[in-house]
């Protein structure tokens, strides 16, 4: 939606404006009350619901417009940073975006962090453009939600949803008070036709994470638009950038989901194969020092800290195998580079997990060296024949899948990539066969 050249100040007296039915229903059937079939059937009615917002380099979007969207994850995923690349891009494209911040984000740092991302100061600072609001109460944010659909936004950015049920006074284990919550202070908004983006966090427990964001399990009835689960692939750092992927858990207009690619035969990942999660993207954002000329040399422009200033460019890449095409980027196995993890044998990535690894992969080349497995030696009789002795079947199976993708050798340098382990350490030696 391209802004208008008039608006409606929503800090004025706290007071709403006029809504979209205040001149009556304007429906069928007795009373106005009930949906025009005809206006359906000839077309008259509402547009089929098509994501118009956060765009993917191949031109297709992941959030809907007049719905209630989320992006939810681990602490540290990137979320925000996706929400304000969506913000930034309405902003640039001449739309309106408003930012609902409960979670103490700032105005200074959101403000900082879209100019990074090119969003000029004077657009910043435009109330026809950009609003920036911390609500203090629940009369302040039902305030909020009243004046909004006046002022017309495009997106409408809720940071978090663990800060505003609380705000409401709602408990976050309560179907009904979390649809309450939501009906007062989010879904007037959606129904003005804004994009509103919601953020919230995952649970710990791992029965409860599957069901998706922390608290009820009305929280994933009350989105009619995209649940996106986001996954960690490299830390947002200041001067890096970041990378994260996007996961489709729920579309209920479906516009979404026909762009998402399943899960790959290897993403063993519990949490992907038991929600349906759905490949839809990687969000990437890269950092570009800003420099100037000195005395006939290129120098890094600092800030007033004497950290180095950059810009920030971001790019979603769709999937591999969208469409059955071979074009897109690989999507990163979540357990690779997704939740934080621990450091035990079983947790892919880890320490303990490559050193394992590594002396597995040792031991496979040093029996094949040996002649006392060959290339039709199957997984199971190595495993459970008594060959090798490992210490979890997690870490038998990536050292097992990286041995034969490299041709099954029989020496340990042509495995790659391999954490280095000494082939000739003692601790890494096979063990003798059991005899049949």
């Amino acid at each position: 939606m391209a802004a208008s050249s008039q608006h409606t100040d929503p800090s004025t007296n706290g007071q709403a404006p006029p809504g979209p039915d205040d001149d009556g229903p304007g429906g069928a059937g007795p009373g106005g009350l009930f949906v025009d079939i005809g206006a359906v059937l000839r077309g008259d009615s509402a547009p089929r619901a098509v994501p118009t917002l956060l765009r993917r380099t191949d031109n297709r979007c992941l959030l809907y417009p007049g719905k209630t969207n989320l992006l939810f994850g681990d602490p540290e995923t990137g979320k925000t940073w996706i929400a304000l690349a969506a913000g930034a891009e309405v902003l640039m494209e001449g739309g309106r975006f408003v930012f609902v911040d409960m979670d103490h984000n700032g105005v200074e740092q959101t403000c900082e962090r879209l100019r990074l991302m090119g969003v000029p100061a004077e657009m910043l600072a435009d109330a026809g453009r950009f609003l920036y609001v911390e609500p203090l109460d629940s009369e302040y944010l039902i305030a909020v939600a009243g004046a909004l659909p006046g002022w017309e936004p495009t997106l409408a950015l809720y940071d978090s949803v663990g800060e505003l049920l609380p705000m409401m006074g709602a408990s976050t284990n309560s179907d009904d008070e979390v649809t309450n919550a939501f009906a007062d202070v989010v879904h007037p908004v959606a129904r003005s036709g804004a994009g509103v983006l919601m953020i919230d966090h995952l649970a710990k427990n791992a029965e409860s994470r599957r069901m998706g964001p922390v608290g009820a399990h009305g929280k994933t009835r009350i989105y009619n638009g995209t649940m996106v689960r986001v996954f960690k692939v490299g830390q947002f750092t200041p001067g890096r950038g970041g990378v994260a992927s996007l996961w489709v858990h729920k579309d209920r207009p479906g516009g979404v989901r026909r762009e998402t690619v399943e899960p790959e035969r290897n993403d063993d990942d519990d949490e992907i194969k038991r929600d349906n999660l759905r490949r839809w993207g990687v969000f990437e954002m890269t950092s570009t020092p800003v420099t100037e000329r000195s005395q006939g040399q290129t120098v890094p422009v600092l800030d007033e800290n004497g950290y180095p200033r950059e810009t920030l460019r971001w790019q979603v890449l769709p999937p591999k195998g969208l469409h059955g095409r071979i074009e897109g980027v690989e999507m990163p196995d979540p357990r690779k580079g997704g939740r934080p993890r621990g450091n035990g044998i079983g947790d892919v990535g880890s320490d303990k997990y490559n050193t394992e690894v590594g002396r597995i992969i040792t031991a496979l080349c040093r029996l094949r060296r040996e002649g006392r497995i060959t290339a039709g030696t199957n997984k199971t009789a190595v495993r459970e024949g008594g060959f090798i002795t490992p210490l979890s079947k997690v870490p038998f199976t990536g050292a097992w899948e990286r041995w034969v993708d490299s041709g099954k050798p029989d020496d340990p340098s042509k495995v790659a990539p391999l954490t280095p382990v000494d082939p000739y350490d003692n601790r890494f030696h096979p063990l003798t066969p059991v005899d049949p």
